[in-house]
């Protein structure tokens, strides 16, 4: 069975209520969803600036010392002789240089006279302009007279060597401008230390990882809000043009249900459904009741935008839902490309008979129509699959046929391919009564489902209204293949429908699915048939 089967415990009681949540929430569930592509990519940027800081990286030693430049000046003063008499004298006093400007001795520093003298002094060991690059004098602040010395280099042997000399050639230098230049050590120069380290790998990594892992998650956050999917009961009301018919919840199936199993979730399956989910489907089905009531209807259709939204698991449970009430029900499997009924109950179809058989002129609507006796409605499977189905459905026999189970069967459910995926339904058209739209939670877009909507009023099909299927009160993506309709182009997806046939699984070991079969072991028919479904309620 193509629709995925899988339903949540819970009412969906204030669910409209709730949006503003559920959006957040959907977000935050979007995230955890994609977190691997967020990690991914964060991962690989940060990754790559780590490697490209790493192979920038760079090392720049430092050494100092600090001197204080003095300078002698000389004061006349007056001195008493001997004999008593007085002579006028020069005495020298040392004062801290404090008329020497800065940029002028860093002029010095970095003249051509000085670097030779300093080339000369390391016996050329080094080139001139790293040389040059590298010294420098700076005033202490505040303070008169103390400059700085400097050698910055990535090499710290070179930072060593070139301040030993420095700290002689520069002020030998500076007495041939002022040769009552006198110059102290105040510190004493210390080995080169690391003044400037460039490896920021970490912190750029973690930029990358923060920035990578950002801006995927803000795409994965305006994608999500972008997507137009009916996601609630309020959705519907709000997004499309028809009223909503109810919902029918998400659970997770209990008991029976075994990985790979197509058959489908029902209401008489009480192991394996909740009480919720049989509640919503009853609702449903006395919607159907009053309206069958006042139109005078009988063939209900189901129908969906695309594959995998419920639709084949709604029809199965509104006929359960009407036979329990003591009505004659048909369920008829009008999807001919890729019939599910039959899977849905688990048992393996036949193409000796059916509605394919039946039109083909192979078997008759009597010997076609079974009985499903755990079920307690009659199924009118297609008995194989068909490319030409179109042309099957047109056929003037269909007629005949549906008269056949109006006048046997207080309702007719018809099972019929996605809307939107091939025009297969809109051949139906004069034989529906009223049509039941499954919409499955946050799976196509409202645009879509509007479109095909406006297709099926055109066509002259009364919309009773619509049921949101696989609905979930914290809005979460329901199976694995949530996704194969949104991020596909259309057309592709159009294309997944195609043709085939697969059979079911077989009958039930427990006796519960099969087909009905009379006291002497021969099929049930005609009005028999309906006698049985009433005798056996």
């Amino acid at each position: 069975m193509q629709e995925q089967n899988y339903y949540h415990d819970g009412m969906m009681g204030g669910l409209p209520n709730m949006r503003l949540q559920i959006d957040v929430g959907r977000l935050l569930r979007a995230v955890l969803r994609r977190l691997w592509m967020i990690l991914l990519v964060g991962a690989v940027l940060g990754s790559a600036l780590y490697f490209q800081a790493k192979t920038n990286v760079y090392t720049i030693y430092r050494t100092t010392t600090t001197l204080a430049f003095t300078k002698v000046s000389y004061v006349e003063q007056t001195e008493m002789l001997d004999d008593g008499s007085k002579r006028i004298v020069s005495v020298p006093v040392k004062a801290y240089y404090s008329t020497a400007e800065p940029e002028r001795l860093s002029q010095l520093m970095h003249s051509d006279a000085l670097v030779a003298r300093m080339m000369e002094a390391l016996n050329n060991k080094y080139p001139e302009d790293p040389l040059r690059a590298s010294i420098s004098i700076a005033e202490v602040a505040n303070v008169k007279g103390f400059f700085v010395l400097t050698v910055e280099n990535a090499d710290a042997s070179f930072c060593n060597e070139v301040l030993e000399k420095l700290v002689v050639v520069y002020p030998d230098y500076l007495r041939r401008f002022e040769s009552t230049l006198g110059v102290e050590i105040i510190n004493s120069p210390k080995p080169a230390q690391v003044a400037v380290n460039s490896d920021n790998s970490n912190q750029m990594a973690m930029l990358g990882f923060l920035a990578g892992s950002g801006a995927v998650t803000v795409l994965i956050c305006v994608l999500e809000l972008m997507k137009n999917t009916i996601r609630s009961a309020g959705d519907i009301r709000s997004k499309t043009s028809e009223k909503l018919l109810g919902m029918v919840p998400y659970i997770v199936p209990r008991g029976r249900k075994q990985k790979g199993s197509e058959r489908a979730l029902t209401i008489n399956d009480k192991q394996a459904v909740s009480f919720d989910f049989v509640e919503n489907v009853k609702a449903i089905r006395t919607k159907l009741e009053n309206i069958a009531a006042e139109k005078d209807a009988k063939v209900f259709a189901v129908t969906s935008t695309f594959e995998s939204e419920g639709k084949t698991t709604l029809s199965i449970n509104l006929a359960c839902a009407l036979a329990q009430k003591g009505k004659s029900v048909l369920l008829v499997d009008c999807d001919l490309r890729k019939p599910a009924v039959l899977k849905g109950l688990g048992i393996k179809d036949s193409d000796s008979y059916g509605l394919i058989p039946t039109l083909n002129g192979k078997s008759s609507y009597e010997d076609s129509v079974k009985y499903v006796k755990a079920m307690r409605f009659f199924v009118l499977s297609t008995g194989g699959s068909s490319n030409n189905s179109i042309e099957l459905l047109g056929l003037d026999k269909i007629k005949a046929i549906f008269q056949k189970a109006r006048e046997e069967f207080d309702y007719i459910i018809l099972d019929t391919p996605p809307a939107k995926v091939v025009a297969d339904f809109m051949t139906l058209a004069p034989h529906i009564d009223g049509l039941v739209y499954a919409i499955r939670n946050d799976y196509a877009r409202a645009n879509h489902i509007n479109e095909t909507m406006e297709e099926i009023n055109n066509a002259g099909i009364r919309i009773l209204g619509s049921v949101l299927t696989m609905a979930t009160a914290d809005g979460r993506i329901i199976g694995r293949n949530s996704y194969r309709y949104r991020y596909r182009r259309p057309s592709k997806y159009y294309g997944g429908y195609g043709y085939g046939y697969g059979y079911g699984a077989e009958p039930s070991s427990r006796g519960g699915y099969g087909y009905g079969y009379g006291e002497n072991g021969e099929h049930t028919s005609g009005t028999k048939r309906k006698r049985f479904s009433q005798e056996d309620e």
